[in-house]
């Protein structure tokens, strides 16, 4: 079967005004929102909720679509010749403290305009500077 690009969700969730942050180690260890692939037959609402608590333990509400980031191959991503389209979200924090899983090591809650200081993945930085764009229309 040939290859395809892969449909996944990236996710802003704030809490109380912060963007959380998750410092990956399969992203060269630089910063990311939690993400991951849409499941066959899921709604891009409910890989957002699935994917928010599998890496956070976070339940998130009031979920919003942003915009869409495209990866192609990157070479910040721990597997090659991969493709990605990744549909990003925006959501609050529901309920729940931060425990994460496997894929991330340290987290953080940031000031989204303080967030472009850190060391951020190449398309999570561009999905941060949209977001912003688009705020101050």
């Amino acid at each position: 079967m040939k290859e395809r690009p892969r449909l996944c969700v990236g996710v802003f969730v704030f809490k109380e005004g912060k963007l959380l942050l998750l410092k990956s180690h399969k992203w060269e260890n630089k910063y990311i929102f939690p993400s991951g692939h849409v499941e066959l037959m899921e709604s891009l609402e409910d890989t957002v909720k699935r994917e928010v608590y599998e890496e956070t333990n976070l339940i998130v509400k009031n979920i919003q679509f942003l915009t869409f980031i495209e990866f192609i191959n990157s070479p910040e991503y721990h597997k090659k010749n991969l493709h990605f389209v990744g549909m990003q979200h925006t959501c609050e924090v529901e309920s729940g403290e931060v425990k994460l899983n496997d894929e991330a090591e340290e987290y953080l809650w940031v000031n989204i305009e303080d967030s472009l200081k850190l060391n951020l993945e190449d398309g999570t930085r561009k999905a941060i500077i949209f977001y912003l764009r688009k705020e101050s229309l």
